[in-house]
């Protein structure tokens, strides 16, 4: 039998980046739909919604026996997602086409899911009254595009060349196109402490800011990935940012570890996701190939008062996103006059009632799914796929009143039995463990970082306190805390 995964990163065998399938990896086709629209309110809840609610059939069963498609299908459903989360339609006029450019693409990842599976014809299915023409456009795609859905009106073709090099032989209208990058990798400098691809991606990145479109960007980690493209945004390419941020409700089902590094090193295709739309002239550093001096002075720089805000309400400030509420307490930010320049305005996106069909829907049919729907009428990201194979918790815990510590990002993965956990909490504003107070009882754990930070998680099952085990991170700013059964 040939292998189905490659780990071997100088193998032949059809794999890139985060996607490791290889050609012999067989991808189930999606159920033959009807010709209704997909229903959009079961998004809010990630892929469990989808998976029980969009298709005829329920497909978790597929999710349980064999989650690997969910890697493939990653792809189409993080730009349905987020185009729906930022109400992108709002903005396309009535009967055009939309265009979608898939910056970045390889001939291995998002060409090939083309070529093999009817995946990317989910688009058409969320958005039955478009049209859609989906460009390919990297060095490493091949501009042989076979495969498709001829009923999903969905049509692909392939540019090979740079992302600059497109825009600049190309009309693109603002109005109907839509950028996304899927784990380009330009900001894992943090991680590898390498620029090259940084430097290969810069004058596209420019480009990109330059053109106005709106452009979603998905990351593999957030240790490395994610802090860095965002630091390249804020503090180089003064982008607008659309969306902060947030975990991936539609990431791949497969995580990637390095050998003897599996809690600090990791990756998992399209994990997190962020939108940016135009730049801020004021905030943008123009700087020529090469020039590591000045890089490396504008990203090691304090994070300042820098103070963005993106549609769905939440802010950035001072090294830290806040939620909407969150960013109402925050005694500092009051002081503040919200900058105008960094909140897209653009076709009705930041009103109000933005996507009602959506919020309407999902308030009736899901009405336990509440404290994931903000109070502006936006879908908020929810917890991926592993509430379901690897029972991943996230909750919330409400801030006390009258003070101005954030709750902190994080993810609770446990293992089948329950012998094992790992609570990962992203930290990016603390500097030393001394900072820090950490409590763990039998079933709850409450981390404190004074003025700053304060989480409370109740723990899906019992826990033996003597043997937790907690890892500071200072480069990445992440705590790792291990946790075990009594019996484990």
């Amino acid at each position: 039998m040939q292998p189905e995964l490659a780990l071997d990163q100088r193998g032949d065998g059809m794999y890139s980046g985060s996607f490791r399938w290889t050609e012999h990896k067989q991808f189930p086709a999606l159920p033959r739909r009807s010709g209704a629209a997909a229903p959009t309110a079961p998004l809010a809840i990630g892929w469990q919604g989808y998976l029980e609610q969009c298709h005829a059939t329920s497909l978790l069963p597929w999710a349980t026996n064999d989650p690997s498609f969910l890697d493939a299908l990653s792809f189409p459903m993080t730009l349905v997602y987020m185009t729906k989360l930022l109400n992108a339609e709002a903005a396309w006029p009535p009967g055009r086409t939309i265009t979608i450019l898939v910056v970045g693409a390889t001939v291995k990842a998002e060409q090939r899911i083309w070529d093999r599976t009817n995946y990317w014809a989910e688009i058409s299915a969320f958005y039955p009254d478009r049209a859609f023409d989906v460009w390919f456009i990297g060095p490493e795609v091949s501009m042989s595009v076979h495969g498709g859905t001829a009923k999903s009106r969905v049509t692909a073709h392939a540019y090979r060349g740079t992302t600059g090099s497109f825009l600049a032989s190309h009309d693109v209208d603002v109005a109907t196109t839509v950028v996304i990058g899927y784990n380009t990798g330009f900001g894992n400098f943090v991680e590898s402490g390498r620029y090259d691809l940084l430097w290969s991606w810069l004058p596209d990145l420019y480009a990109i800011v330059a053109s106005g479109l709106l452009s979603i960007f998905a990351c593999a980690n957030d240790y490395a990935d994610m802090n860095g493209e965002f630091a390249v945004h804020t503090r180089v390419l003064g982008s607008n940012m659309a969306y902060l941020p947030r975990d991936n409700p539609f990431s791949a089902a497969s995580h990637l570890h390095e050998d003897g590094k599996r809690e600090s090193a990791w990756s998992r295709a399209n994990s997190f996701v962020y939108a940016i739309q135009g730049g801020d002239g004021t905030r943008q550093q123009m700087l020529a190939l090469g020039d590591f001096k000045r890089l490396s002075a504008l990203l090691n720089a304090e994070a300042g008062d820098t103070h963005l805000i993106d549609r769905v309400g939440r802010h950035y400030f001072r090294g830290m996103v806040l939620s909407k509420e969150q960013a109402a307490r925050c005694k500092l930010l009051q002081q503040k006059k919200p900058p105008p320049v960094d909140r897209i305005e653009a076709a009705d996106v930041n009103k109000d009632d933005t996507d009602k069909r959506i919020v309407d829907a999902t308030s009736d049919a899901n009405q336990n799914q509440a404290r994931h729907q903000n109070k502006v009428g936006t879908l908020e990201p929810v917890p991926p796929i592993e509430e379901v194979m690897e029972r991943l918790v996230e909750t919330t815990t409400p801030m006390p009143r009258g003070t101005t510590e954030a709750t902190p990002q994080y993810e609770l993965i446990s293992t089948m039995d329950n012998a094992k956990m790992t609570l990962t909490i992203h930290t990016p504003a603390l500097a030393s463990v001394r900072d820090m107070a950490l409590d763990v009882s039998s079933d709850t754990l409450q981390f404190v970082v004074p003025g700053v930070y304060r989480l409370q998680v109740a723990l899906p099952w019992a826990v033996d306190n003597a043997t937790t085990r907690p890892t500071f991170s200072k480069k990445a700013r992440r705590l790792v805390i291990a946790l075990a059964s009594p019996t484990a």
